[in-house]
C-alpha cells in the first residue's frame, strides 16, 4: 500500500444520511483510507457511509477507531484510481 503526504484538497461527498450528500475535502488518500479536513464529529458519522470521489462512487466507508479525521474503505480501492487523484497517475 503506498501511502501519500496529506497535500491534498480533493472535494468529496459524504453520504450522512440517506439521500442528504454533504461535501467534505480529501486530504490524504491511499488504498484502504482517507483523511479529511473535517473532524468526524462533525458529520455526525457513527457508522457506515458512502463517499464519492469526484465520479468514482459510491465506496463505502466506516469512521475510524484510530483517528478523528479518517475513513477506512470497506475493502481497497484500485491503486490506480489512488495515484490519479494524488497526482501521480500516468498521462
Amino acid at each position: 500500500m503506498t501511502r501519500y503526504p496529506n497535500d491534498l484538497a480533493l472535494p468529496a461527498q459524504i453520504e450522512t444520511a440517506p439521500g442528504t450528500l454533504r461535501p467534505i475535502t480529501v486530504a490524504a488518500l491511499d488504498e484502504r483510507t482517507c483523511e479529511l479536513h473535517e473532524n468526524l464529529n462533525e458529520l455526525n458519522l457513527s457508522a457506515s457511509a458512502h463517499l464519492w470521489l469526484g465520479a468514482i462512487g459510491p465506496l463505502t466507508v466506516r469512521p475510524s477507531a484510530e483517528s478523528r479525521t479518517r475513513l477506512d474503505f470497506d475493502g481497497a480501492i484500485h491503486p490506480a484510481i489512488v495515484a490519479h487523484f494524488n497526482g501521480r497517475g500516468q498521462s
